[in-house]
């Protein structure tokens, strides 16, 4: 035992305290230097620093002063703080420090932020509960080595994903017929690998800050860093970013044709990292004034621009000589049950023929949700009799999701490749043109590593063999306007609808069939296409087989919606996209290089001396 630990132990300080960080004497005789909590020394005092076992946050570094004999936190002489010196029993006292400090109540806390954060998202809707979740999350990550910043991040990940994803649970167990514990196991399993980015923002984040200003630079950049990892690695699944939670505020909404929807996600975090502030002891009321300041600026640039773009928007989409769209939204509600049973079949088209009666002429375009048409249609010549018939009935191409079938031939052995397609019918009972999904549902629409995996493992939505992806994305051609056609989750993926507007896309169609999901799902799948029509400024028209069917403006704004679970069409005339290109739409991912950038500002920013003496460390 040094020197430093034999004072300390007569000073009757308890064991767990006595190996902390200890520094050697001060050479004039005045005792111990004081420290910061990652060890770099500040300035000398005359005290003995310790920290409790196990602690890094800077708020339990101590010091005794020699004289009273009584302890005080570190952060008070660190930053020239004059409050009076706290006794040892007073310090320990103070709840908030004894909880934080136990191993389990941070990842126990972040546990239930992550799953207060699902507020933010449809259907409740209330960007608060994500902004406050995510609060929480920075805060508990303030001072942590990267290992336990890691658990703290996972758990708050398994939280938000697990509750965020649970309406999964009616694909596993209702539609895919798994049995309910395993349905359970298969949504654990899924929310725990999507815990792999909170996880690594938990991880990285205080390696790379630890003051809380540098921390309102860094916490924004590096989630949406992780957010924009989720959109692509492992085929991608960004369902629920932080942006979508401002979906329903159509003025802060308007930001996303800048920079996309992790441009939000950017901003969402921003206000979570600046309600993190002032959560500290001392108060940091300089931090606490600038980072509320900020946020309250760049919340309130973001109002003031999406009001002038609605503005602009709404003058160059009813000016003069502009043409809507006249088309029809038609929604079968078919009970998922119901929909791949050969005898119902016939009741199936009957409800779609009945429903695409009831529109009334003049009308552009018939839109059918994806398979609505649940058989091969290719091999049925009296059904695309009757459809060529519809449509000149009705004056009006139909477009429907349908499967289809390649043949192949492998060594004098004739074989079939089955695609998701959609199909655009005219009145001559031909499949004119054909677009094939190109970005399939892991194990809903095929099996990954095929090769690895028994023949008997199907994938959720039957059929046996595994759909091919198309060729996409890419524009199908249309005399009014080409096509972008995204067929069910397709439309989650802001870059590939991106491209899809940048190759010539007029007008964006997402037909789908969300009786596959829960209840939860339709709003949210429902806010990630409006999100959508935003970035592009395109026109957004929505066709689900149970709804939510619902068609929008180029400006991110519902111009008629069938609600789920009922049978109807709506008929709407929508205006044609923006002139011009919007930011988003022409730099794409560049956006990247801005939070990369953001992300280094705040790492020198935090070793700054500047910084350290007009910020309190992260307590």
């Amino acid at each position: 035992m040094d020197k430093g630990d034999d004072r300390l132990h007569k000073a009757g300080l308890p064991e767990k305290f006595v190996n902390g960080m200890i520094h050697p004497e001060d050479p004039r005789g005045l005792g111990f230097d004081v420290v910061d909590h990652r060890g770099r020394q500040s300035c000398p005092g005359s005290g003995i620093v310790v920290r409790e076992a196990g602690f890094t946050d800077s708020a339990n570094v101590l010091i005794r002063h020699q004289q009273s004999g009584r302890f005080r936190p570190a952060t008070h002489d660190l930053y020239g703080g004059n409050q009076a010196i706290r006794s040892f029993r007073e310090l320990r006292g103070k709840r908030m420090n004894a909880w934080m400090a136990m191993t389990w109540f941070r990842p126990f806390l972040a546990l239930l932020a992550g799953g207060v954060g699902v507020g933010g998202f449809a259907p409740l809707s209330e960007p608060a509960w994500l902004v406050l979740a995510m609060a929480v999350l920075i805060r508990l990550l303030s001072g942590l080595t990267w290992q336990r910043g890691a658990v703290v991040g996972f758990c708050f990940g398994l939280g938000h994903f697990t509750l965020g994803f649970s309406w999964l649970l009616t694909s596993l167990h209702d539609n895919g017929g798994i049995a309910w514990v395993f349905s359970y196991l298969i949504l654990v399993a899924l929310a725990a690998a999507m815990s792999i980015y909170p996880a690594l923002f938990g991880a990285l984040l205080p390696r790379i800050v630890w003051r809380p200003l540098p921390t309102l630079l860094a916490a924004p950049a590096l989630w949406t860093l992780t957010e924009w990892l989720r959109t692509w690695l492992f085929t991608g699944f960004p369902w629920n970013l932080a942006g979508y939670a401002w979906s329903p505020r159509e003025s802060i909404l308007q930001i996303a044709d800048l920079g996309g929807v992790l441009l939000l996600s950017w901003l969402t975090v921003l206000a979570g990292a600046a309600l993190a502030v002032p959560w500290r002891r001392p108060f940091p009321w300089r931090a606490t004034l600038l980072a509320l300041g900020v946020a309250g600026t760049l919340f309130a640039a973001a109002h003031g621009y999406g009001l002038w773009r609605l503005d602009t928007l709404t003058r160059q989409i009813t000016a003069p000589g502009t043409v809507p769209l006249r088309m029809a939204l038609i929604q079968g509600n078919i009970a998922q049950s119901l929909k791949w049973d050969p005898e119902n079949q016939d009741q199936t088209m009957k409800i779609y023929f009945n429903l695409t009666r009831g529109v009334s002429p003049p009308v552009d375009l018939v839109v059918w949700p994806e398979t609505a048409i649940p058989f091969f249609l290719q091999l049925n010549p009296v059904y695309q009799e009757r459809i060529g018939r519809l449509s000149a009935q009705i004056g009006a191409p139909i477009l429907t999701g349908v499967p289809t079938a390649n043949p192949e031939t492998h060594d004098g052995e004739r074989t079939w490749r089955f695609f998701n397609s959609v199909v655009l019918m005219t009145d001559t009972g031909t499949m004119n043109r054909r677009y094939d999904k190109h970005h399939l549902v892991p194990f809903g629409e095929f099996i990954p590593a095929r090769w690895l995996v028994p023949k008997s493992i199907e994938k959720l939505t039957g059929g046996g063999d595994d759909f091919i992806p198309g060729p996409g994305p890419f524009p199908m051609p249309w005399e009014k306007g080409d096509l972008g056609i995204l067929i069910c989750y397709e439309t989650i993926f802001p870059e590939e609808v991106r491209q899809l507007a940048e190759a010539g896309a007029r007008w964006l169609i997402n037909v789908t069939n969300d009786g596959w999901f829960g209840e939860a799902a339709k709003p949210q799948h429902l806010a990630m296409a409006r999100m959508r029509a935003v970035e592009t400024r395109l026109p957004m028209l929505r066709v689900a087989n149970t709804g939510i069917s619902a068609a929008f403006d180029a400006r991110g704004r519902e111009v008629a919606r069938i609600p789920a679970n009922q049978r109807d069409h709506l008929q709407a005339s929508i205006p044609p996209g923006a002139t011009g290109s919007s930011l988003y739409r022409r730099t794409g991912s560049a956006w990247i290089i801005a939070y990369i950038f953001l992300l280094l500002l705040a790492w020198i920013s935090d070793r700054s001396p500047a910084t350290a003496k007009s910020s309190h460390p992260t307590s």
